[in-house]
């Protein structure tokens, strides 16, 4: 089964893409700032597939956790998610490519694009 870390600190969010990766049939380990998530990827070692990171949160944000991620898993692919900042959502999802992103999606985001970019960095 595929492991999908997702962190980001909205708890709706969270339960949202969490219930839509389960019917799909992906194993979810969820965290609600960088901090946590970087605890999770280090307790599962090499178990976690996929990364989905918020960019703005509390504690360590998505940016910080996204390099501190590729340093330790250069291969993992990782998706940054982000919805702040309506003027600059795009520059800030940007920056997350050029910092090690391996794709990006705007909020609010149907849940088909979503699964459509783990089936394109899954295989």
């Amino acid at each position: 089964m595929t492991s999908v870390l997702l962190i980001d600190d909205d708890e709706y969010v969270v339960q949202l893409i969490a219930k839509v990766l389960t019917q799909k049939g992906y194993d979810v380990y969820c965290a609600s700032n960088g901090e946590e998530g970087l605890e999770i990827l280090s307790e599962k070692r090499n178990a976690i597939d996929i990364v989905v990171c918020d960019l703005l949160m509390p504690v360590k944000e998505g940016i910080e956790t996204i390099m501190d991620i590729r340093r330790k898993r250069p291969r993992l692919p990782i998706i940054a998610i982000s919805g702040g900042g309506r003027n600059n959502r795009q520059d800030i999802l940007d920056a997350a490519q050029k910092l090690g992103a391996s794709a990006a999606l705007p909020k609010p985001f149907r849940p088909k694009d979503l699964i459509e970019l783990f089936d394109k960095l899954l295989t």
